[in-house]
């Protein structure tokens, strides 16, 4: 009876001891999140090459940098309630699945679907990448991305969240449902295409003041300010399409200091 009861007890213990009792007061409004499994993995990759990143929730970074080889960090948070409150939290964290393969003549890098059901867990993504590179497309429900210092084409599709592109070069197309938009476009030639939408957020571009473009700027519940005239004749000759849109929000668009790429 005595090594039942000791047997059980031990059982209780090993348990317990895999477990984090912590009591939480986070300040009024506060964020709180929990830092849980996370993810790398490094492949080859080409200058040129295409890829596509899918995820619901997260923030996600991009940036380029000289090595031809293509650097997947995630990291899984588990989201909290801004109360005070008594919370267990396991040590032994769930795996963090990250799909990464070519497929389609494309990598392409997906967050495992049961992360993405479960809407108190975000993936957060840190990516290098060659500064040449197609990022075809970038889909995510909730959180802020980020590029820099990349030149190729760029295609961003969020629901909420704020996009902030630096030193960048090529064709730029992103869309948001509610979010900020500034980005930084360089060495703009006539064949690239600069779209950017927004429906309850404010829009900030720079780009060069030798840049030879055709602006449609649109802001019907908000201002639009720009560095160029725009009501100015425009020169014949081939120029790059700029188009924004901010339905709920204001248009900045401002001359950039020059090329940094």
């Amino acid at each position: 009876m005595r090594l039942r009861i000791f047997l059980i007890c031990l059982a209780c213990l090993f348990s317990f001891s895999r477990c984090l009792i912590v009591v939480e007061s986070p300040p009024f409004g506060q964020e709180q999140w929990v830092p849980g499994a996370t993810f790398e993995r490094g492949l080859p990759m080409k200058k040129g090459e295409e890829i596509s990143l899918e995820n619901a929730r997260g923030d996600i970074e991009v940036e380029g940098w000289d090595e031809e080889r293509l650097e997947v960090r995630a990291e899984a948070r588990e989201g909290t309630f801004p109360s005070r409150r008594l919370r267990f939290y396991s040590w032994r964290q769930a795996e963090l699945n990250i799909e990464v393969a070519r497929q389609d003549g494309r990598i392409q890098i997906k967050t495992e679907p049961d992360v993405q059901k479960n809407i108190s867990r975000s993936v957060h993504y840190v990516l290098h990448v060659p500064r040449s590179v197609h990022l075809r497309s970038v889909r995510n429900g909730s959180g802020h991305i980020r590029v820099r210092d990349i030149y190729g084409s760029v295609v961003i599709e969020a629901e909420e969240g704020n996009v902030t592109v630096e030193n960048f070069s090529g064709t730029l197309d992103i869309e948001l449902g509610q979010g900020d938009i500034e980005a930084e476009v360089l060495d703009i030639r006539p064949e690239d295409e600069i779209r950017m939408v927004t429906g309850r957020g404010d829009i900030s571009l720079a780009i060069e003041p030798q840049a030879r473009v055709d602006m449609e700027l649109s802001a019907p519940n908000g201002s639009v300010i720009s560095d160029f005239d725009l009501s100015s004749e425009r020169e014949p000759g081939a120029k790059a399409r700029v188009f924004l849109s901010a339905r709920y929000g204001d248009i900045r668009v401002k001359k950039g200091n020059g090329n940094r790429i």
